[in-house]
């Protein structure tokens, strides 16, 4: 006789799960009578994810399909989308139907990744040199052609020419004009100086861009004769903070604006300079004015 305390010894393998008899038919008939009834809860319908059917191919054709694109058109993974990569699949039949889920895990996992890191999976594909090329392209190098073809060639040359009209202005007077301007502001004080420093400058960034009217400014307040070494402090700093803020005036103030108009010019999003200036023209100045005022009782009080 047994005794009660004697446990039964565990399976060393684990058994899956086997269906009840029965149970797929009983929810068959209860999805069914749902949907008749209007319950739109337990009808399949189109999910994200894994696709409803997967694939009943091998592994291995699963893994070898995404390179079979780019080595038939000579054009790297990069190069293609997720709508040509969906249409290789289901018309080469490997899935009548597959979400773009389901198509970055099998390019991360089952194609691009172990092609990168394994080499060898694949050994005995007559092809596997030429169409492992193709996908690794995607690291291996950039596409030069779509480098120099899409770059902002225009804003480049804007700010080599800008350089170069500016030095022109400054060989004019304009350096001169500035620094007298700035002389009569530093005659009224340091927190006059301040002030009439960060939006002169601000102005002249949103005009001719800040970067060579920091360059300007620097100049300028160099020439400035006879004015206390606080008020000088404070003119180099206002210059700093009108070059910053000053370009949010205009779009003309920056590059890095140009440039970030440029991408989203081509990704379909366009901004007109007249709404740029509406929103920076309303924004910007009292920024503007509050720090050069904090920056000047800084230093009045605690520089």
């Amino acid at each position: 006789m047994e005794s009660q305390g004697t446990q039964e010894k565990p399976r060393k393998g684990k058994q899956p799960a086997r269906p009840l008899p029965g149970l797929a038919a009983q929810d068959g008939e209860c999805a069914g009578e749902c949907s008749r009834s209007g319950w739109r809860g337990l009808d399949e319908r189109a999910r994200s994810g894994r696709p409803r059917a997967s694939p009943q191919s091998s592994p291995l054709r699963s893994r070898r399909w995404p390179a079979a694109l780019p080595a038939a058109l000579g054009l790297p993974l990069s190069r293609l989308s997720l709508a040509d990569v969906r249409q290789h699949a289901e018309h080469t039949g490997l899935v009548a139907r597959i979400s773009d889920s389901t198509i970055w895990r099998w390019l991360n996992e089952d194609a691009i990744r172990p092609w990168q890191h394994r080499c060898r999976i694949f050994p005995r594909d007559p092809q596997f040199q030429e169409k492992a090329a193709r996908v690794l392209d995607l690291y291996a190098r950039c596409w030069e052609d779509r480098v120099r073809r899409e770059a902002p060639w225009q804003i480049v040359v804007f700010s080599l020419g800008m350089y170069l009209v500016v030095y022109g202005l400054r060989d004019a007077g304009l350096t001169a004009w500035l620094a007298r301007l700035l002389q009569g502001f530093a005659a009224h004080g340091l927190m006059m100086a301040t002030i009439g420093t960060g939006f002169v400058t601000a102005i002249l960034s949103a005009i001719m861009n800040n970067m060579p009217t920091v360059l300007v400014g620097s100049l300028a307040i160099h020439d400035v004769v006879a004015v206390p070494a606080a008020t000088r402090e404070a003119m180099i700093y206002a210059n700093v903070v009108g070059c910053d803020i000053g370009p949010k005036f205009t779009p003309l103030g920056s590059l890095a604006t140009l440039l970030w108009l440029h991408v989203l010019a081509r990704k379909g999003q366009t901004i007109s300079w007249q709404t740029y200036m509406r929103a920076g023209l309303i924004m910007a100045p009292p920024v503007l004015l509050t720090t050069l005022v904090a920056l000047g009782l800084w230093l009045r009080y605690l520089g």
